[in-house]
Parts: C-alpha cells; sequence; structure tokens
C-alpha cells in the first residue's frame, strides 16, 4: 500500500499531462471546421478523447484534493480515507473503461455512421456502424489478455457504491467533460463599419468551428432601435471555407436612421432528430450584434 505522500505525488504528476491533453485536444478542436455533413473519424476521435481527458481531470483533481485532506488531517480510516481510495480507482477506471473499452468500439462505430450516412439513410447507416463497433469491441477482448479485465473490475465505482450511486458518479463525470467540450468552440463576428450610407452595401462576416454543427442556420438581421421593428429579413450566410461566413446587407431601401444588426442562429424545428441531438448548445450563446448609423449621402434630396 502507498503512502499518502507518494499518493498524491503520483496524482500530481499524471495531473498536468491528462491537463495538457485535455487544453491541447479542445484547442485544437475549437479551430477544426467541423459539420453533421462533413464528420469524420478523427473528429470523432478528437471529441471522445477531449470528454474523457475532461473528465479525468475533474476525477484527478478531485482525487488531489481528498488526498491532500487525507494527508493533512492524518486520516487512515474513515471517509476521507476510503473516498481517497475509491477516486483513485475511478480514475484508473476512466483509463480502462472509457478509454479503451468502450471509446475506441464508440469511436469506430460513429465513424462508420458518419461515412456510411452519405451512401445511405441513417437507420441503415446506424445499424451498420453499431455491427461494426460491437465486432470491435470483441475484437478489443480478444487481443488483450484477460488479466487486463480481471483486474480492472475491482476499479469499477458499482463494486463499492452500488448501482445506483455508482450511475450518478458516472452522471456526474459525464458532465463534467461535456461541460468542458461544450465550450470548445469559436464563434467570431465582425462587421466593415459602423456609419454607412443609403448607397452603401454592410459586409457581415463570422466564424463558426468547433463543436458547432448546424452553420447553415447562421442569420443575420437588422432592426430599428427607435421602433423595433425589423428592417430586413433574416439573412442567411455564404460558407467561403472552413468555418467562415459571410453575407451583405443592401441599404438602398432602408430609411436613414439607428439600427441593430443581429447575428443569430434560427431554430432548426426541421432538422432529423440526430442532428439536433448533436447541436445541444444553447442558441443564445451564438448571438452578436452591432449599433449602425444610416445616413442619406451628401448632396441628395431630402
Amino acid at each position: 500500500m502507498q503512502t499518502p505522500k507518494l499518493e498524491i505525488g503520483t496524482t500530481m504528476a499524471i495531473l498536468p499531462f491528462v491537463l495538457g491533453g485535455m487544453i491541447y485536444g479542445g484547442t485544437k478542436l475549437s479551430h477544426t471546421y467541423i459539420s453533421l455533413d462533413t464528420f469524420s473519424g478523427i473528429t470523432i476521435f478528437l471529441s471522445l478523447i477531449v470528454w474523457v481527458l475532461a473528465a479525468l481531470s475533474f476525477t484527478l483533481i478531485l482525487t488531489l484534493v481528498i488526498q491532500a485532506i487525507k494527508l493533512i488531517g492524518n486520516f487512515k480510516t474513515g471517509f476521507w480515507a476510503s473516498t481517497a481510495t475509491l477516486m483513485q480507482e475511478v480514475s484508473a477506471w476512466l483509463i480502462l473503461y472509457w478509454m479503451l473499452l468502450w471509446g475506441l468500439p464508440f469511436t469506430v462505430a460513429m465513424s462508420v455512421f458518419a461515412y456510411l450516412s452519405f451512401y445511405f439513410n441513417d437507420l441503415i447507416s446506424g445499424a451498420l456502424g453499431l455491427f461494426v463497433g460491437i465486432f470491435f469491441l470483441f475484437l478489443i477482448r480478444k487481443v488483450l489478455p484477460d488479466e487486463i479485465w480481471k483486474a480492472s473490475k475491482k476499479f469499477n465505482p458499482e463494486r463499492r457504491l452500488g448501482w445506483k450511486k455508482g450511475l450518478i458518479l458516472t452522471l456526474i463525470l459525464i458532465a463534467a467533460g461535456s461541460s468542458y467540450l461544450n465550450s470548445c468552440y469559436i464563434f467570431e463576428a465582425s462587421i466593415s463599419s459602423t456609419e454607412f450610407k443609403t448607397t452603401d452595401q454592410i459586409e457581415l462576416r463570422a466564424k463558426m468551428t468547433g463543436k458547432v454543427f448546424n452553420q447553415n442556420s447562421l442569420r443575420a438581421k437588422m432592426v430599428s432601435i427607435n421602433s423595433g421593428d425589423a428592417a430586413t429579413q433574416p439573412l442567411a450566410f455564404d460558407d467561403e471555407l472552413n468555418g467562415n461566413f459571410v453575407t451583405w446587407i443592401d441599404l438602398d431601401k432602408i430609411t436613414p436612421g439607428k439600427y441593430r444588426i443581429i447575428i443569430f442562429l434560427k431554430e432548426n424545428d426541421t432538422e432529423s432528430i440526430y442532428k439536433k441531438f448533436f447541436f445541444w448548445k444553447n442558441p443564445n450563446k451564438f448571438r452578436k450584434s452591432f449599433i449602425v448609423r444610416i445616413e442619406k449621402p451628401m448632396g441628395a434630396i431630402k
């Protein structure tokens, strides 16, 4: 049995690598253009790695805190001692079960589904992806020695906590990983100027990369600040390349005055169920606004 001091040293040695991998993967994912029409196996694998590393980082940080309390309080037995042991086992369980046993087959299954969805409907693609994922799961079971799986069973939280508390802990870890994964995106917007003439055209640019899947729902509209009435109908953006979008607002029919330009994501009521499932973010996070002034050109007849 390792001493508490050595346990803390081991945790502190592992944590920087896990946090570094999480941040690197999250940054890489944030700068990757992703859409459900161009989903790739690499994207799925990267998303899964970031998700698991985020959950593992949360677990290791919590483990480190509990180990420190155990050491400072010199708790040999009781709540802090047993909890410290439990959290170490949970960390090992995440690596063995989430990353190896379930993570790789899930990545393979989703990659097959994403590839086949270009040629078949969702039902057939999903069934074939599930079949390949199960086959890959059995392949891992056959390739890796049985001793690994027998030894890893003792790390399952259900053994200590029971299935109900074990399920709650699993859901907490899923939420912790999803929370960071859900933040791995870039959404930027810019406007060519803030003062225009009625003879001008406003150019709007936006960038959406990372965990954003419904870029085709990006819209822009102009609303009068004084009356609150919509000066234009929502305009769709053109996809230039790699998550860069652009659109233009013609001002030839706009009454001079002060306006608010709003860039937003429209509701996806007509999208398929699986597309709605993948896009779980709050649409209000993807909302930018600019205040502009529209004037008549000099010399224009009043």
